[in-house]
This record gives C-alpha cells, structure tokens and sequence, in this order.
C-alpha cells in the first residue's frame, strides 16, 4: 500500500517530468530564461540528475553564460560519470573556451566509455590539432573513419588537419571524400576552395566557392572568400560584387567590409575602399590588419600623416605581427 510519504514523493517526481518537458519546449522555442526556470525548479522538486544538470548546461550556453555551463556539465558528469554523450558535449564547450587541456582529459574518457563511437575521436582529433600534434590527430581520424566510414565530421576533420599542418594535396583528397560523403555541405566545398587555393589552383578554389554558396547563400563569410579569391584572379569587378553581397548580408560583419575596401583598393578607388575599411574598424577596432590597410589606403592617397597614424595604431595592439 502507498503511503502519504511515497504519493508525495511520487507527485514529486511527476511535477519534475513536467517542468522537464516544459523546459525542452521552452528551450526549443527560444525562449531561454524560462527554460532555466524551468529546469531549475524541476532540480528544486526532486533533486538534481544528470539529464536536469545537462539541460540546465545547454541552456547556459545559449545564454553566454558559460562558466555557468562549465559547473553544471560539471555537476552532470559527477552524478553520472559514465555517460559518454554528456562528457563529449562538455568536450565541446571546453574546447569553444580554449581550456583545451580539460577538454581532452573528458574526451579521452568518453573514447574509454564508448571506444567504437567515432564521434570521441573526433573530437580528440580537434583537440590534437589545437595542440599540433597533427600525426597523433590522423591517426584518431583514420580509426574514426574505419569504424564509421559515412561520417562527415571525421571527413571535414581530417581536412582541417591536413590544411592545418600544409599538406595540401592530400586536404584536397580529403575534401573530395567529404563531398562524396556530404553533398550537401557547404563546409565540405569551402574546405576543398582553401586546399586548392594553397595549392595555387584558383580556378577549382572559385568553383567549389560557388558550390558553397548555393548551398548556403545567407552566409556571408563565403562571399568575403569569393571575393578574395577573385582578386587573385584578377577579377576585380566580380571581387567588388562578392565584398558588396557580403555586406548587404551582414553589415556588421567587420570581414565583409575589409574585402569590399581591398576589392575597391585594387579598383583605383581609394576614397570608397577609405569609407569602407572606417566601417570595418568601427565594428572591429582592435584589429590591427584593419588598421595596417587603413594605413596602405591612406598612402595611395598620399595621406601619409594618417597613414602613419594608422601603422602606429596596428602596431600597439599587436606589435609582434600587426599586419
């Protein structure tokens, strides 16, 4: 028979299952402060566990809060140590705050946890990379891929490992398996236009630029690449084209208006690419690149005095490589 002490406990645990699923919905719409309220008066009816503490974790990202973050993944991983899913998500978080060193430590123990997961080793891979040691992160991809051959993650990874330590030619092959893997992905495309870039294979870096962009025209940051790359090309007028979508997608995109302001410099077109660059630096002002071109522009416009003003500013914020 069921006593007052258990339907209370019981009535309990029902009302947490409710503000649990309220939460998600809350969190899925959005809306989330009141998630947070949520999922934190579900951890006030019944306690915390490990599924409340993740959510709560979530949430804090969403909201910028991330050392918040960090103590309830934290918590989490402490009620429920051998839950690999939850480690290789506060993995990720520890790797978007830089604090490379606790992220390996979870990652690794998540590989310990669910060693047939491709999705661990991946991220060690990420982690490696950061680190430089670039043979060790192949060598976790290659495992990756044979256990899940389809999985683009591991694709896009091995890429970014082989770009990121100049082997550019096999960054090419691993962005065509990619593609094979994941046609529809516009990083798969932007990763293969920066291997043939460095390869000097221009014309194939525009193309799969273009690819990119039909797959994700609202993203700006692929416009700025086109636009770059045309210049090298010499194409001046389809670089201006590309700097000026880029802005239109995203004016507050510092990038967006310093690729305008080089494709209107190449142009002969100083005081437009001068208008352009001031906006760059009005958004980003603590770039020193966009300080340094801000100086070249001046002095195509024999404004050396600003010009000088404007290298000297470059060099106190990063006086070890302001250009």
């Amino acid at each position: 028979m069921v006593d007052d002490k258990q339907r209370t406990r019981l009535r309990g645990q029902e009302r947490s299952q409710a503000l649990l699923r309220l939460g998600r919905a809350l969190h899925d719409l959005g809306r989330y402060e009141e998630a947070l309220s949520a999922f934190q008066e579900a951890i006030a009816e019944t306690g915390s566990t490990a599924t409340t503490q993740t959510a709560v974790a979530i949430t804090f990202c969403h909201l910028d809060r991330f050392e918040d973050a960090v103590n309830a993944f934290a918590n989490a991983v402490a009620i429920e140590p051998a839950n690999a899913g939850t480690r290789r998500r506060f993995a990720r978080l520890l790797l978007r705050m830089s604090r490379i060193e606790e992220a390996e430590e979870q990652i690794r123990q998540a590989i310990d946890l669910e060693p047939e997961k491709a999705a661990g080793r991946v991220l060690l891979a990420t982690v490696l990379r950061r680190k430089r040691d670039y043979s060790e992160a192949l060598a976790q991809l290659r495992q990756a891929i044979s256990v899940e051959p389809l999985d683009l993650s591991a694709h896009l990874e091995t890429a970014r490992v082989l770009l990121a330590s100049r082997q550019y030619k096999d960054a090419i092959e691993a962005c065509q398996n990619a593609v094979q893997v994941g046609p529809d992905s516009s990083v798969a495309y932007l990763l293969l236009a920066e291997a043939c870039d460095r390869c000097g294979n221009i014309e194939e870096s525009v193309m799969a630029l273009q690819h990119a962009i039909n797959l994700s025209p609202e993203d700006s940051r692929l416009r700025v690449l086109l636009s770059g790359v045309m210049l090298k090309l010499n194409r001046t007028a389809d670089a201006i084209e590309s700097g000026e979508k880029a802005v239109q997608l995203d004016p507050e995109n510092s990038a967006a208006h310093s690729s305008l302001a080089r494709a209107l410099l190449h142009d002969g077109r100083y005081r437009q690419a001068l208008a352009c660059i001031g906006k760059a630096i009005r958004i980003s002002p603590r770039d020193a690149s966009l300080l340094g071109l801000k100086g070249h522009i001046l002095g195509r416009i024999n404004d050396h005095q600003q010009a000088l003003a404007a290298y000297k500013g470059a060099i106190e914020i990063a006086p070890r490589n302001p250009l």
